[in-house]
């Protein structure tokens, strides 16, 4: 299914996890949330000051929360489309990563070396995400609960404490900067995909790479991995998707659908529907399994 975003470039998709919901943010500031499968548009939702860079609902789909290049995240009933509360950050709110039993989100700048986690019952800001000296770009929590990732434009990906945001360790990929992230199911991978077109898999029982390979022709945007583990997809600024198998990083194809930079995807919690959005300005909508 394709929908036209109605705001130009689509920065921004997130799925309700039953796969009954999208929301958008575009270039226009304005945040959509349609109907599935229908594609239907229900409400439009106008709170941001500029482009809106990430929608994300948490895991019980009660909450939908926006990012904007404005400093504010905006935080939503995406059934009624009533804004609960809005909140101030350090930067740009580039990326937004729920934990995993939904209590608190993190989002990252895209200018600013800080993070901030909130709390989702309140809406209420818990703590600062510090000790990166560049810029960030990248955030997302282990499905277990133990870990939250944050990476910068050095390539500098720092392991944290998921409840209380303290360094771990950290990890370091080769080349570009660490543009996406995400953890497998089993939170034992995480996939890092960088502005130098590549993918790296670290193993993190042993702290070692698994695989690292070329995904894309250009950034890779985003990346998220099937609800078994087995299949990592990824977006990427030359308007492809791929897929590939997460254990060996082999190439199983692309998805053509976009003629511009697939900016952000997002998968319904069953793995069956896939929403991407791009600067075509358009939101696609794939079945890419059962």
């Amino acid at each position: 299914m394709t929908i036209d975003g109605g705001g130009g470039r689509v920065f921004g998709v997130g799925i309700a996890p039953d796969g009954s919901l999208l929301g958008t943010g575009s270039l226009d500031r304005l945040v959509r949330v349609y109907n599935l499968p229908q594609g239907e548009l229900i409400y439009t939702l106008d709170r941001h000051q500029s482009r809106v860079f990430t929608v994300r609902f948490s895991p019980n789909g009660t909450r939908m929360v926006s990012g904007s290049r404005d400093r504010t995240m905006q935080m939503w009933d995406p059934r009624s489309g009533e804004r609960i509360i809005g909140g101030r950050a350090q930067g740009e709110v580039f990326r937004i990563a729920f934990s995993p039993d939904g209590a608190r989100f993190a989002g990252v700048g895209f200018y600013s070396a800080l993070g901030m986690v909130w709390e989702t019952a309140s809406g209420a800001p818990l703590y600062m995400l510090e000790d990166h000296t560049t810029r960030l770009r990248s955030v997302a929590y282990s499905p277990d609960g133990t870990w939250l990732a944050t990476g910068d434009e050095s390539g500098r990906v720092i392991m944290r404490d998921a409840a209380t945001g303290e360094p771990l360790f950290d990890l370091q990929i080769a080349d570009g900067e660490a543009y996406a992230l995400a953890f497998s199911p089993d939170s034992t991978l995480l996939a890092v995909g960088s502005t130098r077109a590549s993918i790296t898999l670290w193993y993190l029982p042993t702290r070692e790479v698994r695989a690292t390979w070329l995904a894309h022709g250009g950034d890779v945007t985003d990346l998220a991995f099937s609800p078994d583990g087995s299949l990592l997809l990824s977006a990427g600024s030359d308007g492809y998707i791929g897929l590939w198998n997460s254990y060996t990083g082999g190439r199983i194809r692309y998805l053509a659908g976009h003629s511009g930079s697939v900016n952000q995807i997002d998968l319904s919690r069953d793995g069956a529907v896939l929403v991407s959005g791009g600067d075509d300005g358009l939101v696609l909508v794939w079945r890419v399994g059962s």
